[in-house]
């Protein structure tokens, strides 16, 4: 289906990895028949061979509708004020970071979806924004969690206006770049302070059956 073949891991670069593994589970995405690489070196899992930047359009494209996606969008922003999904964020992605961060810290979500951990730093205290590609998040972020144009912009790290922060997040983003070693070189160059934090999260083999 794609046919960029990858020799090494997106993640962390490493070469020693595993091809051909499947995967069937919802957190993946996977479809029969879609091949997986597994790095022996930090456990990521990735697609093998990946997109190419028109490959990944085009597939996101063919799989829903403007209507749909629209639709999908809202309906996980409005989760994002329910209750027990607010007390997940506070517990496990806010308060972890108060012992590296001051409670007014700058902070700079890239990847941000509807914005939902922009709205949960923001509640915490922090001074937090977000960038997201999707027009369509973006909008359901500022319409549902009443997130400001300055809290929440569209766009990734090179279009928007350098800025320092104390903090950059990348939740479940790094995979999906094409050249994460640039894109984090990019961020530290430019939009991180000197004694500032960049916190990535990824999928591996520990969050699945394999």
């Amino acid at each position: 289906m794609f046919t960029r073949v990858l020799k090494y891991c997106p993640a962390c670069l490493g070469e020693d990895i595993t091809n051909n593994k499947y995967y069937s589970h919802e957190r993946f995405m996977s479809q029969k028949g879609l091949p997986h690489s597994l790095c022996n070196e930090c456990n990521t899992v990735f697609l093998n061979p990946a997109p190419s930047e028109d490959e990944l359009n085009a597939f996101y494209i063919s799989h829903h509708t403007e209507e749909a996606v629209d639709e999908i969008v809202k309906s996980g922003a409005m989760r994002v004020l329910e209750k027990g999904r607010r007390e997940y964020f506070d517990e496990h992605r806010v308060k972890p970071l108060f012992k590296y961060i001051q409670s007014n810290a700058k902070v700079f979500d890239v990847g941000c979806g509807v914005g939902a951990f922009v709205y949960a730093m923001k509640q915490a205290g922090f001074n937090a924004m977000g960038c997201d590609l999707s027009a369509v998040s973006v909008s359901a972020g500022r319409e549902v969690l009443k997130l400001d144009a300055g809290s929440l912009s569209q766009g990734d790290v090179y279009s928007i206006p350098n800025e320092k922060y104390e903090l950059v997040t990348l939740w479940t983003v790094i995979e999906h770049l094409l050249e994460p070693e640039k894109y984090l070189t990019y961020i530290k160059n430019n939009h991180l302070n000197g004694n500032g934090y960049v916190l990535v999260e990824f999928p591996t083999t520990d969050i699945i059956d394999v």
